[in-house]
């Protein structure tokens, strides 16, 4: 018996033929790239992203771009959205320069990138201003819209000198509720009751478009989108991702 069991072994391992081990090769090296390819998606989308992470949603061609750093060339921009009158602006209206923050409240790469752009504003006080402008990715981050209105319905409550303490608020709590947004901004004495009417009448919704159709017209496809501009050669470098100051100034200079 213990013959016949030797034999019948043999048999089994003869079956083995070679196309059956380059099949299980394959199926081993694809199961092992597909663990290296879930690492590097956890580093580059996950706890291990950095402040120079690109803006998410850009085309291959941008991405590509952006991970090689910005083009600093200044260029004109066809169609570019000059001021108007309901603009957030920090600064001189009539400055040569303007940084332009193309953003989303929601987005976290928005809060590590709106201090870079409060250094960039301390850093050339006088020479530049500094445009806020809303951006909201609805389909990555729900309350983004929601939190734009409201930023907009508080400055109508608490007058427009109001808005970069809003800004300021609204990154730094990061409110995760509807309710939570009304609370962050009750905290700077606006009347949570006529916040939370204005918001849900959609008072502001066009003005929050007007905003992000102006943007997407001039290239910006994901947040942050930082737009230098200079407004005597009409030339501008665009910025698209949560860069360091360094590179902003770079920007700056670039455009000067």
């Amino acid at each position: 018996m213990e013959k016949e069991k030797t034999n019948t072994e043999k048999k089994i391992e003869i079956k083995v033929t070679p196309t059956q081990i380059v099949l299980a090769f394959l199926v081993v090296m694809f199961l092992a790239q597909s663990a290296v390819l879930g690492v590097i998606s956890y580093k580059v989308l996950g706890k291990d992203s950095t402040i120079n992470q690109p803006a998410p949603n850009l085309l291959p061609s941008q991405q590509q771009a952006a991970n090689n750093g910005p083009d600093l060339t200044p260029r004109e921009i066809p169609d570019f959205p000059e001021l108007k009158a309901n603009d957030h602006v920090l600064g001189n209206k009539n400055a040569k320069i303007l940084l332009i923050e193309y953003s989303d409240f929601e987005c976290p790469f928005c809060a590590r990138f709106h201090p870079t752009a409060q250094k960039a504003y301390e850093e050339y006080k006088g020479e530049i201003a500094w445009v806020y402008r809303h951006f909201p990715l609805e389909g990555l981050h729900p309350l983004a819209t929601p939190m734009a209105q409201a930023s907009e319905c508080a400055v109508e409550l608490a007058g427009e000198s109001k808005f970069w303490d809003i800004a300021d608020a609204l990154f730094t709590d990061a409110p995760k509720s509807e309710s939570a947004i009304y609370d962050t901004l009750g905290e700077l004495g606006v009347n949570k009751v006529a916040l939370k009417n204005c918001v849900e009448s959609d008072k502001y919704a066009d003005r929050v478009k007007e905003d992000a159709d102006a943007g997407t017209r001039i290239g910006i496809r994901g947040t942050p989108g930082n737009v230098i501009y200079n407004t005597e050669t009409k030339k501008a470098v665009i910025v698209a991702g949560a860069y360091p100051f360094e590179t902003i100034k770079a920007a700056i200079e670039a455009v000067k």
